[in-house]
């Protein structure tokens, strides 16, 4: 029997499973403030993280925009949405260290700081350290965005492998169904000379054979006298 690892549509094209229903809702909503976390990673100029996490609602459309087929496309949502929930936790890290764009998690959500960076000079062509202002308002919404996007990448991813449980369930239980009866009975019925072979449990037919052999049985008595020598 094979069994169903997921990436299908409700049985028959029919309705989706009932917790699919039940947490859909929940992952529109993760999407659309996944969203809003890719604008404002946009508009605080973290083009990297914005394009990673972009990612997770052009799936997202795929998804709702059939429910019924939602299971197609589910597990890849999860998937890109675990992966892009790693990179923003890997991204904030960086920037707590001082490693990308502030100084260091003290800064964090400071509108004014400053930092040595190395930059080019192109007259000596050679590069140069100059302290320059790295925090401003972007920065605030930038590093707001990374926290925003760990949550909400992994709510979502959360909610995908849920829905795609649900529908492996579903296509478990169909198989099931559809298999259920008594074991072997496939087996015996696509068996050459299969209608000649008796089923489990049922009595022989009488032959004149074994009809014979009951009547003689019937006929002998055995000897219970004392026995006496001839001659």
């Amino acid at each position: 029997m094979v069994l169903p690892v997921g990436g299908m549509g409700s049985s028959m094209g029919g309705p989706p499973p009932q917790q699919v229903l039940l947490t859909m809702p929940y992952l529109k909503a993760a999407l659309v403030a996944v969203t809003m976390v890719v604008i404002g990673e946009f508009v605080a100029t973290y083009f990297n993280e914005a394009i990673s996490d972009c990612l997770t609602p052009l799936f997202g459309i795929l998804v709702l925009r059939d429910v019924t087929q939602a299971g197609q496309c589910v597990l890849c949502l999860g998937v890109i949405s675990g992966f892009n929930c790693l990179s923003d936790l890997t991204s904030l890290i960086l920037i707590l260290v001082g490693q990308r764009y502030v100084p260091g998690a003290k800064y964090f959500f400071s509108t004014v700081c400053y930092g040595d960076v190395r930059v080019y000079d192109p007259s000596t062509r050679s590069t140069k350290i100059e302290n320059r202002e790295l925090c401003s308002w972007r920065t605030v919404v930038g590093n707001t965005c990374i926290v925003l996007g760990v949550l909400t990448q992994l709510i979502c991813c959360r909610l995908s492998l849920k829905i795609f449980q649900a529908y492996q369930r579903e296509g478990m239980n169909a198989m099931l169904d559809e298999y259920e009866g008594e074991p072997g009975d496939g087996l015996r019925a696509s068996a050459p000379g299969a209608a000649d072979l008796p089923r489990p449990g049922a009595v022989a037919p009488e032959g004149p054979a074994s009809s014979a052999s009951r009547a003689s049985n019937r006929g002998f008595v055995p000897f219970s006298g004392e026995g006496q020598r001839l001659g």
